[in-house]
């Protein structure tokens, strides 16, 4: 009787035991960093990190004031050409600060104010989902390390 041999020969193997878990090795998979964003993300410096938060911050806010500024004069007590007050204004309503002299005076910047507040509140609940989902996490995964282990 012939004894029949394993497909995979031991250098082909695809869960590799070199510690306590295994460990599973992708064959044929392309490695890329913008597959797993949120590690890159995690690995890179604060510096660079706080650099890429305040690029984002910048450019969505420049994005929502050229919508303004397209909307004309939609902002009360501003210039409807007026790039740095459409820039404020869209900074102010991001963060929820208030509009004191100048708020939205037409439909087009209405509708654009609560296109603007969505996005970024739809991103802060992404970001408090993300920490909901690891304090549910951490505590049973085998991974993390236990406080005051002898």
């Amino acid at each position: 009787m012939e004894s029949r041999k394993s497909p995979l020969r031991p250098s082909n193997r695809i869960v590799v035991r070199d510690g306590e878990f295994p460990d599973v090795v992708r064959l044929g998979d392309p490695h890329s960093q913008w597959r797993d964003l949120y590690h890159l993300l995690l690995t890179i410096p604060w510096v660079g990190f706080v650099a890429l938060l305040g690029m984002i911050y910048l450019t969505i806010n420049v994005v929502f004031a050229i919508a303004y500024v397209l909307g004309g004069d939609c902002i009360a007590n501003s210039d409807g050409t007026s790039f740095i007050n459409a820039f404020f204004f869209s900074v102010q309503t991001m963060a929820s600060i208030g509009y004191g002299a100048m708020y939205p005076t037409t439909t087009y910047a209405n509708f654009l104010v609560v296109v603007e507040v969505w996005f970024i509140k739809s991103w802060d609940l992404c970001y408090v989902k993300r920490q909901i989902q690891e304090i549910k996490i951490a505590p049973f995964d085998p991974l993390t390390p236990i406080r005051n282990a002898p």
